[in-house]
């Protein structure tokens, strides 16, 4: 058993290094800060890969963010299909589909140059035909022509020029086939894999935990992609909207009562303090009006203390978002935090 786990430990490393980690860590833990308010709760609460999928659409313009990408390793999570599938199932489809691109890269370069062989020598054998027809009328030429047919090889130029093309044809559909089916099959591997993740309990299902469980998918588990990214301190300071949602969720963790005026108040005191940062305070100011449009739509409604900085925040994130009329611009300007 150990010499097996260590000979897909081996497997494993080769297919990504830590830096192509780290590159891809970066911009997941960009996204899922700045849209945590948005999809935080519902990502912690997911039971079926579905649900992954499924959350990640409700960001908009998701499809268009560098970690989902369709050239992307993540673009697969958006993918439709719900089958089972195993590592070892997936590693063998991506074998057969690096073959794949191997043999149409292989084919490509070999049609061009034999259509082009055929194409001169039937050219030149067009021309000596051309020839012969303007001269005098005998057995003689037609025969020469069929010579210099046999000389220059036209027959077996084209039919091996329509060979390779017909191979080619035919391999670039045999990828074509490979590609749709590792696009799914990755995608439901991986949505598997971030729903193995949330269930584990392993790790507090935040912003950066969630990118380094993710970085490595689809190529292997989360647990390997998790446990080479946790060994690098991450001391960057997280993005402005995150670190309004923190505030925000201490602030109401910390209210005895949840009363949405005096929470209100007390994340705009917070904001107003000479320790806060001031980048994020300018980042906040202008789409104050926002999170006040947030808090007003959220009174007089059913609330618990663990899903009302979601839902307050999730809607200041979305009404930020949303087109806006001009007096709604104007009424924010009016609003801005001072």
């Amino acid at each position: 058993m150990r010499k097996k786990a260590r000979k897909r430990k081996k497997l494993e490393d080769k297919l990504l290094g830590r830096e192509a980690l780290l590159d891809r860590y970066e911009p997941l833990k960009q996204f899922f800060e700045n849209s945590w308010g948005q999809i935080g709760l519902r990502f912690q609460d997911v039971r079926r890969p579905d649900d992954v999928r499924e959350v990640l659409k409700s960001v908009p313009g998701v499809e268009w963010c560098p970690p989902f990408r369709k050239e992307k390793h993540l673009g697969c999570l958006l993918k439709e299909g719900s089958e089972q599938v195993e590592w070892r199932e997936l590693r063998l489809t991506r074998t057969l589909y690096k073959h794949a691109v191997d043999v149409e890269h292989s084919l490509s370069l070999e049609s061009y140059p034999a259509r082009q062989r055929a194409d001169e020598a039937t050219t030149a054998l067009q021309m000596l035909i051309t020839q012969f027809l303007s001269g005098p009328r005998s057995f003689e030429p037609f025969f020469l022509v069929s010579v210099a047919a046999h000389e220059l090889g036209v027959p077996e130029l084209r039919n091996s020029a329509d060979r390779i093309e017909v191979n080619l044809q035919q391999a670039r559909e045999q990828r074509q086939s490979l590609e749709g089916k590792l696009s799914t099959q990755a995608g439901c591997y991986a949505r598997r894999e971030v729903v193995e993740f949330v269930h584990s309990l392993r790790h507090e299902v935040e912003p950066r935990n969630v990118a380094k469980a993710m970085a490595g998918l689809p190529d292997y588990g989360w647990f390997h992609s998790f446990r080479m990214l946790n060994s690098v301190k991450d001391t960057s300071p997280a993005m402005y909207d995150y670190q309004l949602f923190q505030r925000l969720k201490s602030i109401v963790q910390k209210a005895r009562c949840l009363d949405l005026e005096k929470i209100e108040a007390k994340l705009r005191a917070e904001l107003l303090h000479e320790d806060c940062d001031p980048v994020l305070r300018s980042h906040v100011k202008p789409n104050w009006g926002y999170m006040l449009q947030a808090f007003a739509a959220h009174r007089g409604k059913p609330f618990t203390r663990r899903n009302l900085p979601y839902q307050i925040m999730g809607t200041y994130l979305e009404n930020i978002q949303r087109p806006k009329t001009i007096a709604e611009i104007e009424l924010a300007k009016r609003s801005e935090l001072v």
